[in-house]
């Protein structure tokens, strides 16, 4: 009888898991860590989120609330889709002066003079 209820235990487990929104592989880690013996497996967890995703028996016994249960290739798109947390920057109420760059003027160098050419039309 006691294997019984760790099943069921571990039945409740995978329907809370899933209904709380979490992936078939997040789901199984978690129960794997929680129970390294249990046989519990993907295939199970499938079955088990199309059991609520059909409205059958169980659903109604364990998702009371009738929460809506997603397909795990929506989480999985929804939970890499999101852009990363930009860092919270707090601005200071007084603004920070930048220190003054002086500009000092370069003298002018004094190039010399070009050459005049020479006209070719004078020479032919």
């Amino acid at each position: 009888m006691k294997t019984i209820s760790k099943k069921r235990d571990r039945m409740a487990r995978m329907f809370k898991y899933i209904i709380a929104g979490m992936t078939n592989e997040a789901a199984l880690a978690k129960i794997l860590k929680e129970e390294p013996k249990a046989s519990t497996t993907l295939s199970s967890l499938q079955w088990t989120r199309s059991q609520l995703r059909r409205n059958t028996p169980y659903a109604k016994k364990y998702n009371v609330k009738g929460v809506k249960i997603r397909l795990n290739s929506e989480l999985k798109k929804s939970k890499t889709s999101k852009p990363a947390a930009k860092p919270v920057v707090k601005k200071t109420s007084k603004p920070v002066a930048k220190p003054a760059v002086k500009l000092i003027a370069k003298p002018e160098t004094s190039k010399p003079a070009a050459k005049p050419e020479a006209s070719k039309s004078a020479t032919a």
